[in-house]
């Protein structure tokens, strides 16, 4: 029982010392933003097969495989924040989702620059779930990342007031 309360007791602290950097960088992003400074954006992905089964009990096979079609889960980054569709938590948080367990990446050119505040793209990020449902082919992670890029790109310091960029 000592072990386990041990290995917890170590991942509560790492988990706090990663949230203590990820408010620092939201802290670090608003400075930039209170002197005019765009901050940049970046889009990620991490493995769609890894990021489905996880909390379903799965076991890993002997031998791994790739898909031949390289279906992945995509998510964006921002300002010390990881924006995600599709997986069952809120849409944005410190961590990337499975990121103990299935490798994300998060590209290393960005895919934009914002003058948004951290605040108004969580915000944006909460509308577009409450108003468009996940739908696998219709309405899926690709399709959030990309609503938010557009956001962030045109980001008029409006916090998604009036109508989400589709």
């Amino acid at each position: 029982m000592k072990p386990l309360l041990r290995l917890v007791a170590l991942f509560i602290c790492v988990t706090a010392v990663e949230c203590q950097e990820r408010n620092t960088l939201e802290e670090r992003c608003i400075q930039q933003l209170q002197r005019g400074v765009k901050v940049p954006f970046y889009f990620g992905t991490s493995n769609l097969a890894c990021v489905k089964n996880l909390g379903k009990g799965k076991r890993r096979r002997s031998v791994d495989t790739v898909s031949v079609t390289r279906l992945t889960h995509r998510y964006l980054y921002y300002c010390g924040s990881y924006y995600e569709f599709g997986t069952g938590y809120p849409p944005y948080r410190t961590l990337p989702y499975g990121w103990y367990r299935c490798n994300p990446e998060t590209d290393s050119e960005p895919a934009g620059y914002s003058n948004a505040y951290p605040d108004c793209s969580k915000s944006c990020a909460d509308k577009y779930v409450r108003q468009k449902p996940f739908s696998t082919l219709n309405n899926n992670c690709h399709h959030f990342a990309n609503a938010m890029a557009k956001y962030l790109y045109r980001s008029d310091k409006e916090c998604c007031k009036y109508r989400l960029p589709y």
